[in-house]
């Protein structure tokens, strides 16, 4: 395909991704598929008074207030049809149940998994001339209750932030209104297709397949997550609704919203503050996201038409010729053995064990699929063993739960019930362990079965375990992932206890990040489904799901060379890198694009190596704060968040990444968030400037506008380095062929940085002289559980005789490089003295060990002109 050539419509590439997925099932599983979608046709109407949910203000309230009384630091009110339990879990965060009197229920467990979850704060008790009481716990969040059981949000001066009306019931539904100031943003909701900004629309959280492709306006999709952040400056608003039923949210009406769901006690915890404590309160409450390898960071290739372990072997071997590093291979089902689950087909992979060995030398892990769904055969090991061990999900008569998936018909692990999760852990493990594949790829996870006009799930009616309590489908099919990535991932640890696992989820709900990473599924290729991505990352980065990303060019279709660039251009900067497929189409291995894109393909590939020493350590923040990697302009203050743009968005707090989303352009608009900026590309104007104003950014193909914020520091990895390539920064020409890992054609396993460099970006006083730069980092062995080393670096401004010092202050137990650079952008070191010694200084950047203080001498301006395509207007 030519450059400029029109992406092919979505709706004829669906077409066209059915018509391959029915010729690759065959026509007996096809057969079987139109009659699992008959039967589910037939069940529908019985099964919709099941997922109904009451309609707003139908049904009844709580009734009059009877009692209140305080129990084990919660305050519970007993009203004539409901009681309402209050439970500070921390200064700002409040815990409120509400549950009716007539039917008592016994939900599954709650989802709120974490420390947080558990710890309560002994609330004080005021009086109140508007309610019965208010409640506060000595932090920001006050709560005042009505005699009719209206809540009122309120922060520490007494402001309303929040009003919810008291709940109604009608038969098992509830449904539940609030209001709020109009003006704030409310994002959440988990991977959702539309703008970052939630409102203006209603929305079913119920995990699903949408079959084929996905872009914007459609839903529901793979990754639903029942949380709601209103951003509002200090005043923003956490909501976390502790249940696996599917939900109905309607934030159609300016100042309000509205949820209800089917089933179940209203249970939801409020927390107020900015947004990173508020993100930090959700790690708490559902528990910490899985720190993952390094190598994952690094870039992935897949595609479902891998058909032999020669064909994949090539690949790796073509990366090779071409210089270009890649951390890990995706094996799609076409690897498996007649689509069996954790095997590999005997002929085309028959030594996946010496497949995986030989990746292994040359730095490249090997990731499999694994789907749910186990082939109903009584030759099937795993299917025999799933049985006598009653590990499989059944109908209400005792029979197996049959959908029909890519093997045909296939029963489904319960995985709800923990000996469930205990046996696949065990039978991963082995598998993992015979195989030493790396990582695991969990698809149709939802779970999904092959339908035809009918939702693809199972039956409604489906029993599920969990320690002894039986629930249906619908009470815990948004939580089935969840718990197939905690046996997964718990299957990885039994078989390399010393590693991190990695496992990649399309379907997750409420704290699937303590598991697994997750992409955004079968994303439409097209210049929308590009801009979509950028929203769908950030929305999940804001729900707690701070690993995630796209298949690199969509899924379902041929992207033309210019939107497979753009799109590349843009996943460089989320945590997950993959480039996947489906069968069918055009390979998409970067030689096979036409020049210019495949120097700018390979150039971008190895950017990415370059990020990893920003990347890990912004992992590690996501691990031990809830802090995404991806993160909006507001962040982290949140003030005006609905002015800034969802288009374009920070990784971590300094550099800002402006994707490019519409065909053939070269330049494009953005509002800068705080602060001051600057040009980040070799050639940029070295003029800082100032946030909360509209720029123009140039665009040239070959790169994205990237910005870097005044006076930080950043460290990469500069041994990825591409002089000539697309990607330049500035010193880059001082670099030598023997400087450049990517020159050897081999990857490092570990992905130990090659060369640690100290970016630094000086921010200037109003005479123009460099006014200094700080920064940190982190370093660890990159995989496992040892030691960690933290760096905090301080440049000081340019005095008057042309000299800085830098400053490098280590903490923690993990050695230092052997090796650093430093670059100081928009200014030359003539000298440079490391802790007194004399350094190495080569095109005005510095080489030198590590040092506690380096004297920087001789700063002078370069005199490079900046080049006008790439600088910030």
């Amino acid at each position: 395909m030519e450059p400029g050539e029109p992406t092919r419509r979505p709706g004829g590439a669906r077409l066209r991704a059915t018509l391959r997925v029915l010729a690759e099932l065959g026509p007996s599983t096809a057969g079987w598929m139109v009659l699992g979608s008959l039967r589910q046709a037939l069940r529908a109407r019985a099964e919709a008074d099941r997922l109904a949910v009451p309609p707003p203000d139908s049904g009844q309230g709580p009734g009059a207030l009877e009692e209140l009384t305080e129990e084990a630091d919660a305050v519970v009110a007993r009203f004539a049809r409901a009681t309402l339990t209050l439970a500070f879990l921390a200064p700002d965060c409040l815990l409120l149940e509400w549950r009716r009197r007539a039917a008592p229920e016994d939900p599954p467990p709650s989802l709120l998994a974490g420390d947080r979850a558990r710890e309560r704060v002994t609330p004080t008790r005021h009086p109140s001339a508007e309610g019965v009481l208010e409640l506060d716990a000595g932090g920001p969040l006050r709560v005042r209750l009505g005699a009719d059981g209206t809540l009122v949000v309120l922060d520490g001066a007494g402001e309303v932030v929040r009003v919810d009306e008291p709940p109604c019931w009608r038969e098992a539904g509830w449904s539940a209104r609030w209001a709020c100031p109009p003006g704030a943003l409310v994002t959440g909701l988990g991977l959702q297709a539309g703008p970052l900004d939630r409102r203006g629309r209603r929305y079913r959280l119920w995990n699903l397949d949408p079959g084929g492709s996905w872009g914007p306006d459609a839903g529901p999709l793979y990754c639903n997550v029942p949380v709601l952040l209103a951003v509002d400056g200090a005043r923003s608003l956490l909501d976390v609704l502790d249940t696996s039923e599917a939900l109905e949210v309607d934030l159609r009406s300016p100042g309000s919203g509205w949820v209800g769901a089917p089933a179940g006690p209203l249970r939801r915890v409020l927390a107020l503050g900015r947004p990173p404590l508020l993100l930090e309160r959700l790690a708490e409450l559902t528990g910490p996201p899985a720190l993952p390898p390094r190598w994952a960071l690094g870039y992935q290739h897949s595609r479902w038409g891998f058909r032999s372990a020669a064909t994949v072997a090539g690949i790796r071997a073509g990366f090779a010729a071409c210089g270009l590093p890649i951390s890990a291979i995706h094996l799609d089902i076409d690897h498996l053995a007649g689509y069996r689950v954790l095997t590999a087909d005997p002929k085309r992979f028959g030594d996946l064990p010496g497949l995986v060995r030989g990746l292994a030398a040359l730095g490249t892990r090997v990731v499999t699929i694994v789907d749910p769904g186990v082939k109903v055969d009584r030759g099937f090991g795993l299917f025999r063993r799933g049985v006598a061990g009653d590990r499989f999900c059944r109908t209400p008569r005792g029979r197996l739960a049959i959908g029909v998936v890519w093997p045909g018909r296939a029963a489904f692990p319960d995985f709800a019930d923990p000996a469930v999760r205990d046996w696949w852990a065990e039978e991963v493990a082995a598998r993992l362990r015979t195989s030493g594949v790396g990582g695991l790829w969990h698809d149709m996870n939802e779970p999904t079965c092959l339908r035809v006009g009918a939702e693809p799930r199972l039956p409604l009616a489906t029993r599920h375990r969990i320690d002894g309590q039986v629930y249906d489908h619908a009470a815990l099919r948004n939580r089935y992932a969840n718990d197939m990535n905690e046996a997964g991932f718990r299957g990885s640890r039994l078989a390399r206890p010393e590693a991190r696992p990695f496992v990649l989820s399309r379907s997750g709900w409420l704290g699937g990040q303590r598991h697994a990473w997750h992409w955004t599924g079968d994303a439409e290729t097209s210049w929308a489904g590009l801009r979509q991505q950028v929203a769908a990352v950030l929305g999940l980065g804001l729900s707690g799901f701070p690993f995630t990303g796209s298949d690199v060019g969509g899924f379902t279709a041929d992207p033309d060379p210019e939107l497979y660039l753009r799109w590349l251009q843009f996943a460089v900067f989320v945590p997950l890198l993959r480039t996947h497929a489906m069968i069918g189409l055009r390979p998409r291995e970067p030689w096979r694009w036409p020049e210019p894109f495949r120097r700018a393909v390979a150039s971008w590939i190895r950017f990415r190596y370059r990020l990893l020493p920003l990347l890990l350590g912004l992992a590690h923040e996501a691990a031990e704060q809830g802090a995404p990697p991806v993160r909006p302009l507001w962040w982290p203050d949140g003030e005006a968040a609905a002015e800034l743009g969802d288009d374009a968005f920070l990784l971590g707090d300094d550099l800002l990444v402006a994707p490019v989303c519409t065909p053939g352009a070269r330049r494009r608009a953005l509002r800068l968030p705080a602060g001051r900026w600057v040009g980040a590309w070799a050639g940029s104007s070295p003029t800082a400037l100032a946030g909360r104003t509209v720029v123009q950014l140039g665009a040239p193909l070959e790169r994205l506008p990237l910005a870097v914020r005044a006076g930080r520091i950043l460290v990469l990895d500069d041994a990825w380095a591409d002089p000539q390539g697309a990607c330049q920064l500035e010193g880059d020409e001082a670099l030598g062929a023997e400087d450049r890992a990517w020159t050897r054609g081999t990857l490092d396993p570990a992905h130990v940085p090659g060369c640690w460099a100290l970016h630094c970006w000086p921010a200037e006083d109003p005479e123009g002289r460099a006014a200094g730069a700080e920064g940190q980092a982190l370093d660890e062995a990159g995989d496992g559980h040892g030691p960690v080393r933290l760096d905090h670096y301080r440049l000081a401004g340019v005095a008057e005789d042309g000299t800085a010092t830098l400053a490098w202050e280590r903490t923690g137990t993990f050695p230092p490089p052997a090796s650093v650079r430093v670059v100081v952008h928009g200014w030359a070191v003539e000298r440079a003295l490391a802790d007194g010694r004399p350094a190495a200084v080569e095109g005005g950047t510095v080489r030198c060990g590590p040092f506690d203080e380096l004297v920087l001498v001789g700063l002078r301006r370069r005199a490079a002109a900046p080049s006008p395509a790439y600088h910030l207007d």
